[in-house]
């Protein structure tokens, strides 16, 4: 199926310079982004390295979020692999300085 869905929040997070994903300011991006706008969906688009435990805690979080809601959430993961993969299927490869490079 899609990747994309319409009308959803979606975060954009750098992490590359620091190696791997250790901070808790996604994951709360993320709860604003579903406490705001009311929808259960929300993207988190991020380069870096996830970390299990940055995993374990988006998890616990998004747990924490259903039970105060009340209704099913879903924090929809774009890493950094599926972000070079979606860009070399999906990216304007008629730029001239992409084209350069090729």
């Amino acid at each position: 199926g899609s990747l994309l869905l319409d009308d959803v929040p979606a975060q954009c997070k750098n992490y590359y310079d620091y190696g791997t994903v250790d901070s808790n300011l996604p994951i709360e991006d993320l709860v604003r982004c579903i406490e705001n706008t009311g929808n259960h969906i929300a993207y988190l688009f991020i380069l870096g390295k996830l970390s299990p435990d940055f995993e374990k805690r988006l998890e616990e979080r998004r747990d924490g979020l259903q039970q105060k809601l009340g209704k099913e959430i879903q924090f929809l993961v774009v890493d950094q692999d599926r972000i070079a993969d979606l860009y070399l299927n999906f990216g304007d490869w008629t730029r001239p300085q992409i084209q350069d490079k090729i």
